[in-house]
């Protein structure tokens, strides 16, 4: 993929990789279905490994409600398997975060 756009969840996910689940540390298949409980449903998702292969990928973070969570993956310890979020790493590729004031507010003034 050229771009890859996400989001973040309010518990670390992303892109249907949930805390806790396959996907989140998949080395070979591209895709997966999981069934999520925290939603009671099924879904269907790209896993790091294809993620990770796009030349760019860009997390769009809004609100309030996000700070703790962005401050935990952006600054906290590496634990992609908690934080599913951080498991995006493009190989060759850029990674760039989008973020507004109120989802900036608990992060480190650079």
């Amino acid at each position: 993929f050229d771009v890859v756009f996400l989001g973040l969840g309010e518990d670390g996910h992303t892109a249907s990789l949930f805390p806790g689940l396959a996907a989140v540390s998949e080395t070979k298949r591209w895709v997966m279905a999981q069934y999520v409980e925290v939603m009671g449903n099924w879904r269907l998702t790209l896993t790091p490994v294809v993620i990770n292969a796009a030349r760019q990928v860009v997390f769009l973070v809004a609100g309030a409600n996000k700070a703790e969570m962005l401050h935990r993956v952006l600054e906290g310890p590496y634990q992609p398997v908690v934080l599913p979020s951080q498991s995006i790493e493009p190989i060759d590729g850029e990674l760039h975060w989008l973020l507004d004031a109120p989802a900036a507010a608990k992060l480190r003034q650079q």
